[in-house]
């Protein structure tokens, strides 16, 4: 506001000076630097917010976004694009606004190359046509026709979209709906109306852990004299690779869940780690952890989980109660349906450990970190005192 006042006087100024010059009288000179200053503010004040008021309105309309032009692939690396126009992004909404806003907010965190649709077909068909895979999807929820958890299973699908990040943007915040999406397949989940800055800042740090893997350097090839793999590997399955089974997710994704937590889901949730032995009776050889997966789903299925796998043969499973599970009763469980699913042998060749389950913090930064941190520590103690007692009765099961 100063400086539409500054921009005015000086005008009106001018105009008095140049009057007066021509010969023009004190109070002519005096009016006309009246009207010329005030007309000099009203146009300095009006004329930014028409332009603005037209700019957000083409960005409003889908029609008027820029399209990035095609790159080829064969030219750019990814680690070329990303330096140069940021990850590739693109962004499903049935909403015109936030179609013209993510674009604005993704070029300010260096993101220039953002696509958007408006439906969950749309978004489908513009998958299968580019030639070169989007690095980043952001989806809403409540779209008509295919709504965004459909669609973010639909994406988890093709192959070339399995570890994509997908980030859920939407107004839903109930527990059922996060559960969901989380099993579908999404990597994040932000709720509406969303903070721009940390919205950025999100947008970024996906960036930057692309970048990051991008560039590390590939894998050495293993020599032709490799040992054979040791007794205590395992067969890790992937997310949506179990028929039946959509409790498996990433475990960064798992950490995002808990960090979305909120009201009483928060209040209720619980998290717990697994740990799976294996026996000194089974054969040698890596063991496939699918069944293992497969039972501690079936295991919680009158309180609905996720879990991942955090190494190690641990598992990290939340789940939601107001009372904590016993853990006796979930290894029984647990060991019961993976010896319905696999027979004896197997089962007998493991042993399942459950910690104490743990609630998370209110606190977001670091509720995950240390709640992971805890239930881990909770099974690894539980598995220490079972061997000791195991030991100390000759072998009876605690």
């Amino acid at each position: 506001m100063i400086a539409f006042v500054a921009i005015g006087i000086l005008a009106g100024a001018v105009s008095f000076a140049t009057a007066l010059f021509m010969g023009a009288s004190f109070w002519f000179a005096l009016m006309l630097y009246s009207l010329v200053g005030a007309a000099s503010v009203l146009v300095a004040a009006v004329i930014p917010l028409i332009v603005g008021e037209k700019t957000a309105r083409g960005a409003e309309d889908p029609q008027n976004l820029p399209v990035p032009e095609p790159v080829s692939e064969a030219v750019v690396e990814p680690q070329a694009y990303l330096a140069q126009g940021g990850m590739r992004i693109l962004a499903v909404d049935d909403d015109p606004i936030i179609l013209g806003l993510i674009p604005r907010i993704a070029a300010e965190v260096g993101c220039a190359d953002t696509t958007i649709s408006s439906s969950g077909a749309q978004a489908l068909s513009l998958l299968e046509q580019s030639f070169r895979p989007y690095d980043c999807l952001l989806l809403d929820i409540n779209m008509p026709g295919i709504d965004g958890i459909e669609l973010c299973g639909r994406i988890r699908q093709i192959a070339a979209y399995r570890d994509t990040p997908i980030i859920m943007l939407t107004a839903m915040k109930d527990l059922d709906h996060l559960d969901r999406a989380f099993r579908a397949g999404a990597s994040d989940y932000i709720s509406k109306p969303f903070d721009v800055i940390a919205f950025g800042t999100c947008l970024r740090n996906v960036q930057d852990k692309i970048l990051l893997s991008q560039m590390e350097p590939p894998a050495e090839a293993a020599p032709a004299t490799t040992a054979a793999p040791e007794a205590e590997d395992w067969i890790v399955p992937a997310p949506g690779s179990i028929a039946g089974v959509e409790t498996l997710i990433e475990h960064a994704a798992l950490q995002n869940y808990l960090i979305r937590l909120s009201g009483v889901a928060l209040s209720g949730a619980y998290v717990l780690a697994v740990e799976v032995e294996r026996n000194a009776g089974l054969a040698e050889g890596p063991v496939a952890l699918a069944p293992v997966v497969a039972a501690i789903s079936a295991a919680f299925t009158k309180q609905p989980c996720v879990l991942s796998y955090a190494g190690d043969g641990q598992f990290i499973v939340v789940s939601n109660s107001a009372s904590m599970p016993d853990p006796s009763a979930l290894e029984r469980a647990i060991e019961d349906a993976l010896r319905t699913q696999t027979g004896p042998t197997l089962a007998a060749g493991l042993t399942v450990n459950v910690g104490m389950a743990v609630r998370p913090g209110s606190g977001r930064t670091l509720r995950a970190k240390t709640a992971i941190e805890s239930a881990l520590r909770l099974s690894a103690s539980r598995a220490a005192g079972r061997k000791t007692v195991a030991r100390a009765f000759g072998g009876l099961r605690s």
